[in-house]
């Protein structure tokens, strides 16, 4: 979220009660993906609901509060959610996962048509796999092993994702040269999205 020449950013994972003015205190004083189910084709309604209330709900909270203030505020601005490339991919054994970030997908859209009057720009970014802790704990440490597992679904080669290119990407959707933008998910996927289906097998 981004108001004037400043900014700020919010975590929502289990956010409820007094957790949801959080967010409009942080703009007013100025991700953490959940591990899937393995039970393919089904998936633990359990589960669902935990990846649900942190992706969707979180997400839609910290939209709702942060637009508030911004309104009640006059401040014009600009708004980024975090979406996944497996929002339009999709994949075998992350339904909940992928049900959740397209869920913010029109969240984000709606939010563009309802704040644009008062010139509140919302945009999402959707992103392939970042090297980061917790991609870690998925065994991806190393560029080396993005190409190993990752480089098939992405037609960029030679380039790893990090958190400074995701950074970079939403520091440009919140600038005024994106001031024109609204209602776009842009993909910082190294292509993942564009792939083509293969039909070799």
């Amino acid at each position: 979220m981004r108001r004037g020449r400043g900014g700020t950013s919010c975590g929502h994972g289990g956010m409820d009660g007094d957790d949801l003015r959080r967010p409009r205190r942080n703009v007013q004083q100025r991700r953490h993906r959940q591990q899937p189910p393995s039970d393919h084709p089904g998936f633990g309604f359990s589960e669902y609901e935990r990846v649900m209330r942190v992706n969707a709900r979180g997400m839609a909270v910290c939209v709702k509060q942060a637009a508030r203030k911004m309104v009640e505020l006059g401040t014009r601005g600009s708004i980024v959610c975090t979406a996944s490339a497996t929002a339009e991919k999709a994949t075998v054994n992350a339904t909940d996962y992928v049900m959740s970030k397209r869920a913010v997908l029109g969240l984000m859209r709606s939010a563009s048509l309802q704040l644009g009057k008062h010139g509140i720009r919302v945009n999402s970014v959707s992103l392939g796999v970042v090297l980061t802790p917790l991609a870690a704990k998925q065994g991806i440490e190393t560029p080396a092993d993005v190409d190993n597992y990752i480089s098939r679904y992405t037609s960029l080669k030679g380039a790893t994702l990090t958190a400074e290119n995701v950074a970079d990407a939403v520091a440009f959707l919140a600038s005024d040269e994106a001031a024109f933008v609204t209602g776009v998910d842009l993909a910082v996927d190294g292509g993942m999205i564009a792939m083509p289906f293969d039909l070799s097998n």
